[in-house]
Parts: C-alpha cells; sequence; structure tokens
C-alpha cells in the first residue's frame, strides 16, 4: 500500500460531473418555474427565460448523457511514464484564476495528460513509472464531429481513481 500515491473511489472521480448536472437542470427548472409563475412579467421576459431554461435543461442532459457514456465504458489501467508536471493556470468564470495540477505522461507512442490532485502532483515524480487507473473521456459526439481520430496518440482525462507505483 506504500506504492499508492492516490486513490478515490468512482463517485469522488465523477463528483464535479455530477455537480455540473446537478447545476445546469436545477437552474433550468428554476428557470422554466420562474417563467410559468411569474405572469405579470413582460412577455419578452418570460420567453427568454423561458428559452434560456430550455438551453441549460439540453446542456444538462447532454451532460448526464456524455457522464453515463464515460461510466459505462469502464476504467483503463495504463502504465506510464512521467515526463514533466505542470502547474496550469486558467480564467475562472468568477474573474479569478483557477489552477490545476497536470502529468504529461507517455506510455510508448501515445501521451497522456492527467489533472490530478494536488496531493498526487506533489507526490508524483519526474522520470517515474506508475501504473495509473482513470476513465477515458466519451464526448457526446466525438466520433462524428472529429475529423481524425487522435485517441490513438493522444489522451486526457481528470477522472482517476488509482495511481500507484
Amino acid at each position: 500500500m506504500d506504492n499508492v500515491i492516490y486513490s478515490a473511489t468512482p463517485l469522488r472521480a465523477f463528483s464535479g460531473g455530477f455537480i455540473v448536472i446537478a447545476f445546469l437542470l436545477g437552474l433550468g427548472v428554476i428557470g422554466a418555474l420562474w417563467t410559468v409563475f411569474k405572469r405579470k412579467e413582460r412577455p419578452i421576459a418570460r420567453v427568454g427565460m423561458g428559452f434560456a431554461s430550455i438551453i441549460l435543461i439540453l446542456a444538462g442532459i447532454g451532460v448526464t448523457i456524455s457522464l453515463i457514456r464515460t461510466i459505462r465504458s469502464g476504467d483503463k489501467t495504463v502504465t506510464i511514464r512521467v515526463e514533466e508536471k505542470k502547474v496550469v493556470e486558467s480564467n475562472c468564470n468568477d474573474g479569478g484564476t483557477c489552477t490545476s495540477y497536470l502529468l504529461e505522461t507517455k506510455a510508448g507512442t501515445k501521451s497522456y495528460d492527467f489533472i490530478v490532485a494536488k496531493s498526487a502532483w506533489d507526490k508524483a515524480q519526474v522520470e517515474v513509472c506508475y501504473q495509473v487507473t482513470y476513465y477515458p473521456s466519451q464526448s457526446l459526439f466525438g466520433e462524428y464531429l472529429q475529423e481524425q481520430d487522435i485517441s490513438e496518440v493522444y489522451e486526457a482525462s481528470s477522472t482517476i481513481t488509482r495511481i500507484e507505483k
């Protein structure tokens, strides 16, 4: 057990997706209810809110389908070598910056980017081999919209359940 640097249940690994689904569907339903029960509002405001609610509900359904496809595809274990550790800062919706911890890895000719928890990022060492168990992402329309399949040479994932030496 000493060699395990990160371990999480699938529920914990997918919790971010469940939160996004709850937020989108909740906001969509609240907006739809507002549209139905606020009869004194101007018609254009009610139509706009109804349209926004439909968009939010459809987005929630799309994320749900994508998450179910990812879960149903099952987990995958790969032996990788950590090439580089990066701290990635990006803009957040609230105007601040969000920090992600990225392990750039390689297994044969295929490259992987794993977004991991800070604790796992701290424990991971460059030029060391690890076994990573993760769920490959399955997009809603990925195989139909992508011109060429890059899954043979590159894969990124943030739904990791185990990393061990």
